[in-house]
Formats: structure tokens, C-alpha cells, sequence
């Protein structure tokens, strides 16, 4: 075999491994996207208070009703007249949901008393099986109404939920439009009205217009404004006397753009109020979910599953305990990906002089790779965080609030990292056609720093966990710059393909044109 089939054999060979990479990249971050919906408890999250929670709880009563204004934003509910009205006739509240913020984990929080960690059901979107076992409906004569989504009310086990429902039902589908144009309003009413301990009403129309123009649209402001005529009218239907605990809620908040998930202050604090009964009047104070559940525990005088971690309510408004339900990488997995990062650092060294230390030749990680010294650099993260900027200006921050964190394609984060993609091009061919670097050499350089990152942010966000134990890879900042991160090295590994394949088409040209003429065939003799 000469020497030019034997480099095109491996210039294709290298070809093939890079389309092999992209597409299995790919395939690895549908999976991973996948795995988000997939139930499992994560033992070491559960809440520990910087202090001992000590303190009264809320004195039992005749009757709670719950009122959840579902995706309604604080900055929104502030100023919305019905609610304030009745925040202050008892204690307002700031109310940290946890992590993700999703309307059935979130709800299943408020209703067991155990974080989404402490569950497993973290991003759960569609009905449970059957109700947690722990669940307050379940302990008392209950009743909830939903204005649609019925799977949510029906998975918690309360005696009635209206309007029917069963698994069979397609839960994104809104097939009741005469319940929620006839029914809706009557039906609350008369649960808020009911003889029963527990009645929970539960509004969806702000969530709605929030998927659909974002909270910074007039549709949600419309949206937000009709959910509080209502809670005024709710108001009013129940029996007025001091037996009557209050609790009205969000359960998240919404970017401008639309969408949440995600931990971000504005999307997991919302606005609540606690009044009646014998609650007393205070200054806004930041509380847990889980300790709004002891709360409506302790008033129903019920029993919360074991490992519930809520405080009575005064020794939560004492101690805002900030963060203190949000899941966070423990020590090893700090240590593993400092590891990773350091290596991607020792990556971005020239490796140009001998004079270059042996520990950032490990795996070969720097090698030899010619031009200027700023290029290893530019072309192992400079392209990476040119690609970041792209994405946070058109796309915003990737959250699990941001919408095109999920798409299996993430077709919106690939167009916006364009301009990143492109200067990884530009330089890739710089370095190909100005200072002729080797393949593997480029190849190292532009990727290694990109794969070790990665690799950092899916050892943060537990990635190795829902390999080895089926647990989701979900944490609050790690997980949706680990989906883009995937994005982007599909699309690089694609891109460079492309370089190499011109750079042999273009070596196989030049040899050709460089190739000496064929000699011309002698003349023939003519005989004398």
C-alpha cells in the first residue's frame, strides 16, 4: 500500500469516527433528556435546618381550603387586589416550592410533606398509579376541583375530584371545554362551600397563558386577573366563622419568554397567604413548601409520612433556611469534576516546547499543534463560550425553565450557537491550511476541552447515577448546560468532519496537479 491510500484510509477511518460520534452524541443526549421523566428518590437531598426546628405549630380547625393559582409569578401576584386583600388579613408569605418546579412534584410536596428528592417524583408529568400512601386527602373527607388537567387533583386521593377522570385520558388534551365554561366556577364553589375538612381548588388559566405568551404578555396579566376575581368569589362561599383555615398558593412562576423547571428565584419563590383559623397577622417571611404542609397537617390534624422534613410554622418563620430544599452536588462529585476541569485546563496548553510539563502531556492532552500560541486556547473554549453567549442572548440562561433545553434536536440552542460554531470553523481551517497541523493534533485540541467539560457538567447533574441506578440527572444549573454542551459537540464533531473531508479532497488535487507529465511516446521509425 503507498503512502497516499495508506493516509486516505486513515483520514476516512477518522472521518467515519467523528459522523459516529456526532450521531451517538445525539442519541446519548435524547437519552439523557429521557431519563428527566423517570421517577427515583436521591437519599443524601433531603433538607437539613440550620437550626433545631422548634416552635408552635398551627392549631387544628374545622375546615381548611386550599386555593392554587398554578404558574402564577410573585412579581405578578403582588399585585393582584383580591390577593393582597387577603394576605393581609393573615401571614404572607414567601413559599421556596424546591426543585424542579413542576406543578405535580411540586403538588405532591404540599400533600406528603417530602421533597421531590426525598419522593423520586422530580419530573413527573402525567397522573401517578395510585395516591402516596402518606397523603392528607386521603386522611380526611375531601374534595377537589380543577379547572383542567384532572390528572393532578386525581392523583392525590381525595374522596371527590371533579371532573372525572381516569388513566386512559390523554392529559394534555382539554376535551371538557363546556366544564370549564358551565361547570368550573359552580363546582368550585360549592367544594369551597361543602361541609368537607379539605377542599382544594385548583386554577390553571395563568400556566396556560404563560406556556403560551410568556409572563411578560398581556394574556397572562388578562389570565391573572380573572384567577383573582375569582379567589374573591371563592372567598365568599365559605362559612365565614373562625373554624376556616385559608392557604392560597402558587406552585411556580414563569420566565417573560414563557416555560419553567428550573430553580431560577423568580420561577421557585412564589407568593401565598395563610389566614383564619387562629394565624395571626405578620410580616411577609420565607418559608418551605414542606412546612406549609406541616402546616396544613397540623390544622387537619393528620399524620405526615415519616420522612417528612417540615418545621412547625413558627420555627419556619423564624428561620428562612434559604436554599435548604434545593438538591445540590456533594462533596465527591465537587472533587470528581474539579478533577475533569483541571484536566481540561492542562488541555489548552501549547505543547510546543519541551520546556512544557509533563502532567499537561497526561493522555496526550497538549499536543503539538503549530501557529501562534493563543490558538489551542481559542480553539478548545473559545469557540465554546462564544457558542454560551450566543445561546443566552437568543435563547436565554439553558435552565430546565428554558424551553429549548428539551427538544430532542435542540434545533433553537443549535441555531444560536452559530456564531461560536462558526469561529470554530474559521479557526480549524486557520490551522489546517496556514500552519498544516496534523489531523489528530487539531482534532484533540478543538474536542478534548469540550469533552472533558461535558463530562464535568453530567457528573454534577448525576448522569453516571441515572446510568448505573435509573435516578434522574436532574440539578439546578448543571443539567441544562450539560444539554446544550451535547448540542454543540454533536454539531462540532459534524463541522470538523467536513474540514477533514475538504482538507483530503484538496491534498488529492494538489497532488495531481504536481504529478509530473507522462513522457511522450517515442516517434516511429520510418524505414529508409
Amino acid at each position: 500500500m503507498t503512502f497516499l491510500a495508506r493516509t486516505l484510509a486513515l483520514r476516512g477511518l477518522l472521518l467515519l469516527a467523528l459522523v459516529l460520534a456526532g450521531l451517538g452524541i445525539g442519541a446519548g443526549r435524547r437519552a439523557f433528556i429521557r431519563q428527566f421523566f423517570v421517577d427515583g428518590a436521591v437519599a443524601d437531598d433531603a433538607p437539613v435546618w440550620p437550626r433545631a426546628p422548634i416552635g408552635a405549630g398551627v392549631e387544628p380547625v374545622v375546615r381548611v381550603r386550599v386555593v392554587l393559582l398554578d404558574g402564577l409569578s410573585r412579581s405578578h401576584a403582588a399585585g393582584l387586589p383580591h390577593l393582597s386583600e387577603l394576605c393581609a388579613r393573615g401571614q404572607e408569605l414567601h413559599v421556596d416550592v424546591g426543585f424542579p418546579t413542576v406543578s405535580l412534584p411540586v403538588q405532591h410536596v404540599l400533600w406528603t410533606g417530602r421533597t421531590q428528592q426525598q419522593s423520586g417524583v422530580q419530573y413527573h408529568v402525567g397522573g401517578l398509579p395510585e395516591p402516596p400512601r402518606a397523603a392528607l386527602p386521603r386522611q380526611v373527607d375531601s374534595v377537589a376541583v380543577a379547572e383542567s388537567h384532572p390528572e393532578i387533583v386525581h392523583a392525590f386521593g381525595f374522596s371527590r375530584a371533579l371532573p372525572q377522570w381516569d388513566a386512559s385520558d390523554d392529559p394534555t388534551s382539554d376535551d371538557l371545554p363546556n366544564w370549564r365554561a358551565h361547570d368550573f366556577i359552580p363546582t368550585a364553589h360549592a367544594a369551597i362551600a361543602s361541609p368537607a375538612r379539605l377542599a382544594f381548588v385548583h386554577l390553571l388559566r395563568v400556566d396556560e397563558a404563560g406556556h403560551r405568551s410568556g409572563a411578560a404578555s398581556l394574556d397572562y396579566a388578562t389570565a391573572a386577573a380573572w384567577a383573582d376575581s375569582l379567589l374573591g368569589v371563592l372567598h365568599t362561599a365559605a362559612p365565614s366563622d373562625p373554624g376556616t383555615l385559608w392557604l392560597v398558593l402558587s406552585d411556580h412562576g414563569h420566565r417573560a419568554a414563557g416555560g419553567h423547571g428550573g430553580a431560577e428565584p423568580e420561577i421557585r419563590i412564589v407568593r401565598a397567604c395563610l389566614f383564619g383559623g387562629a394565624v395571626a397577622p405578620g410580616l411577609p417571611a420565607l418559608v418551605h413548601l414542606v412546612d406549609l404542609s406541616r402546616a396544613l397537617a397540623d390544622a387537619l390534624s393528620a399524620e405526615l409520612h415519616p420522612e417528612a422534613r417540615g418545621r412547625p410554622l413558627a420555627a419556619a418563620l423564624q428561620d428562612p433556611a434559604r436554599g435548604a430544599t434545593i438538591p445540590r452536588p456533594g462533596p465527591l462529585r465537587w472533587t470528581v469534576a474539579g478533577l475533569i476541569i483541571i484536566l481540561a485546563s492542562l488541555s489548552l496548553r501549547t505543547g510546543r516546547s519541551h520546556h512544557v510539563p509533563w502532567t499537561s502531556r497526561l493522555a496526550l492532552l497538549s499536543p503539538p499543534l503549530g501557529g501562534p500560541r493563543w490558538l489551542p486556547p481559542a480553539l478548545g473554549v473559545g469557540w465554546l463560550l462564544l457558542a454560551l453567549l450566543g445561546v443566552t442572548a437568543e435563547c436565554g440562561w439553558p435552565s430546565l425553565s428554558n424551553p429549548a433545553v428539551y427538544p430532542p434536536q435542540g434545533q433553537a440552542m443549535l441555531y444560536a450557537s452559530g456564531p461560536g460554531l462558526l469561529g470554530l470553523l474559521v479557526l480549524a481551517g486557520v490551522a489546517v491550511w496556514r500552519w498544516d497541523c496534523s489531523d489528530a493534533a487539531l482534532l484533540r485540541a478543538a474536542l478534548v476541552p469540550w469533552a472533558l467539560i461535558t463530562l464535568a457538567a453530567l457528573v454534577l447533574c448525576r448522569a453516571p447515577d441515572a446510568l448505573l441506578f435509573a435516578t434522574p440527572p436532574l440539578m439546578p444549573s448543571s443539567t441544562g448546560l450539560a444539554s446544550m454542551l451535547l448540542v454543540q459537540g454533536r454539531a462540532a464533531c459534524f463541522l470538523l468532519a467536513l474540514l477533514l473531508a475538504l482538507r483530503a479532497c484538496r491534498q488529492l488535487w494538489l497532488r495531481r496537479r504536481k504529478a509530473p507529465a507522462p513522457a511522450p511516446a517515442p516517434a516511429p521509425r520510418v524505414p529508409a
